[in-house]
């Protein structure tokens, strides 16, 4: 029980923490989208998906499309 109550308090300071900052800085949120991080680093997250795909027996051969 103190676990989950413990969570609970540190998911509440971190929602604090960032609307103290969006209203200390007259900002608005901006949704990044949810391929955000995808993009960031295309390279990486493409060797990731070849790995996986090839530990999990398959061939893959990369076109550009």
């Amino acid at each position: 029980m103190l676990g989950s109550k413990r969570s609970i308090a540190a998911l509440a300071h971190t929602i604090l923490v960032v609307i103290y900052h969006l209203l200390r800085r007259a900002a608005v949120h901006q949704h990044l989208g949810g391929n955000y991080f995808d993009e960031g680093d295309r390279q990486v997250t493409v060797r990731r998906a070849v790995n996986r795909l090839e530990s999990l027996g398959y061939n893959v051969v990369l076109q550009p499309g």
